[in-house]
């Protein structure tokens, strides 16, 4: 238990709340942002298009996070002309009723979903699919639900890729759900025609519904210049099995096929001959799993109940690096009652969502906009709140990253609780030493949890008068680490009391305690902490002591 007795000043205690660490906590404030300043290579930005832009990985991508952002992308890629790639990465599940590309703006560059679903509902003429024409491309971690509609070589993810020269095309970790329909020649569920592409598709799948009047291709029509499959499975449906397959190819006539040189693990939910042995009627989603798996391990996961790629997801683990730094009290206008978690990121952060249970078991959320996609800041937790099992999820440009505070990295404001007072009589020996003086006791919560400032006081303050305008300073306590019971003893009560305060024509007057954490006083003011408690004492209790009969004798 910590004790202590007045014998202070009011100047002298007022003077003794300016220490060294408030100076300390502006200049954590100012390294922690010219820290990020020097490590903050990458921005997001927006250009004309009205579109941000973001670097992810090595690569500069447009951000799409709606319909209209969608749309935008679609005419870069006209305005691009087939000439140059426009890069774009989904931060957001899109829907959409128009399609990308055609034969005079083919699309070139690299799409990156980023685990999101693209929902269309598209219907037109010939090659329509979410992107209708590409040249160079690369489809990635995406997922296509929804319909399509079209008459000749209608695809579910691309129409057709461009029939000029042997253009590349990389389809990687795409599921593709949505119905296709062709009124005319040849539907497909991913790929409407390869024509003379070189085609690289790996750890894809689809499991939509096909309508045609003619062949109906569970995966691509053609095989182009040249065919590298890996880990792709069809769990398809069609309006009739006369020309359904896993893929057809023209040589003067139709031909399916399932297996060849450069394509491994390809299966097929339906026992068609073209599949390789041991590839057709693969109907058990774990089987697709493992079998997947044994070529290249955590490829392939169960979602929903079925066997689908995993996606690459932004940012994963070491892509992004966030920190957060000890906690500080809040020292600007406005952070009055509230500490600061420091924080860096070496990617702009527009938002952070925090997630904490307090001490009462209750769980807490709070949201903080970030000014201008900053690189640095702090986030405003309450002061005299604990905050277990902290979570700090930082959205950036594209995508978001999520850090955890372990056991000992919280801190706590520790506030006085129930504060009482009581005024001291004759001892046990009737000695008069402590009489008149007042007890002052309080506690705190969870001493053992660790506290925003370890070396404070308690500031220990009265009022003759019972009002908080009349407070001064009597005193202090320094607070301590694991302490729980702290005692202060006001041992100058009677001397400052005045014949106004003892007026018994009055209403009996009160004496007004209150204490406060030091730090939490200077910074915020004492009317505008949390970390303090009251108590009112009446001076009822005060007992003064008339000498009516005395004698006196010389003595030698």
């Amino acid at each position: 238990m910590r004790m202590r007795t007045n014998t202070k000043s009011t100047q002298q205690m007022l003077g003794g709340l300016n220490p060294c660490w408030l100076r300390w906590l502006h200049r954590v404030a100012a390294t922690v942002v010219m820290f990020v300043g020097l490590m903050a290579p990458q921005g997001a930005w927006a250009d004309s298009s009205g579109l941000d832009e973001a670097f992810v990985g090595d690569k500069q991508y447009y951000v799409l996070r709606s319909s209209a952002d969608w749309d935008k992308f679609r005419q870069l890629v006209i305005e691009a002309n087939g000439e140059s790639d426009v890069n774009a990465i989904m931060d957001t599940d899109i829907s959409t009723g128009n399609s990308c590309g055609d034969t005079n703006f083919p699309y070139c560059g690299t799409f990156n979903g980023n685990g999101h679903t693209l929902y269309v509902i598209v219907d037109g003429s010939d090659e329509q699919a979410p992107f209708k024409v590409v040249k160079n491309a690369t489809i990635r971690d995406l997922r296509v639900t929804g319909s399509v509609k079209g008459t000749s070589y209608t695809g579910g993810l691309i129409g057709r890729i461009l029939y000029s020269g042997h253009p590349t095309v990389h389809v990687e970790r795409v599921w593709v759900s949505a119905n296709v329909t062709s009124t005319g020649w040849m539907v497909s569920g991913l790929i409407g025609h390869a024509s003379e592409g070189i085609v690289y598709m790996s750890d894809s799948r689809y499991d939509g519904y096909l309508t045609g009047n003619d062949y109906k291709s569970a995966t691509v029509y053609g095989d182009g210049y040249s065919a590298h499959f890996h880990r792709v499975y069809e769990n398809a449906t069609a309006n009739s099995d006369s020309h359904f397959g896993f893929s057809y190819w023209w040589n003067g006539s139709c031909h399916a096929w399932g297996h060849g040189d450069n394509n491994t693990s390809l299966y097929s939910y339906h026992s068609w001959d073209e599949m390789a042995d041991g590839c057709k009627s693969i109907t058990k989603q774990d089987d697709v799993k493992n079998k997947m798996n044994a070529e290249k391990a955590n490829t392939w996961h169960i979602v929903d109940s079925k066997a689908v790629p995993v996606m690459n997801v932004w940012p994963s683990a070491g892509d992004v690096n966030f920190e957060t730094y000890d906690i500080v009290p809040g020292t600007e206008k406005g952070e009055e009652g509230m500490l600061k978690i420091p924080f860096s990121c070496d990617q702009a952060v527009k938002y952070i969502d925090v997630t904490y249970v307090n001490e009462n078991g209750q769980t807490k959320s709070i949201h903080q906009d970030c000014k201008d996609n900053t690189y640095a800041g702090f986030i405003l937790v309450p002061a005299t709140e604990q905050h277990t099992s902290l979570k700090i999820t930082a959205k950036l440009t594209v995508g978001t990253v999520t850090k955890t505070l372990g056991e000992g990295q919280d801190a706590v404001l520790h506030t006085p609780l129930r504060l009482s007072a009581q005024m001291l009589q004759f001892s046990t020996n009737n000695q008069l030493a402590d009489a008149g003086a007042v007890e002052l006791k309080w506690e705190v919560d969870a001493p053992k949890y660790k506290d925003a400032i370890s070396t404070d006081q308690f500031n220990v303050m009265r009022s003759l008068t019972g009002n908080t305008d009349d407070l001064v300073s009597i005193g202090s306590v320094t607070y301590e680490a694991d302490s729980a019971n702290y005692t202060f003893r006001d041992e100058t009560l009677m001397s400052a009391l005045t014949a106004a305060n003892l007026d018994d024509g009055q209403q009996v007057p009160q004496v007004l305690y209150y204490v406060t954490r030091a730090a939490a006083q200077q910074l915020w003011g004492a009317s505008n902490t949390t970390a303090a408690a009251q108590t009112v004492m009446p001076l009822s209790q005060l007992h003064l002591l008339r000498v009516s009969d005395y004698q006196t004798a010389w003595a030698d």
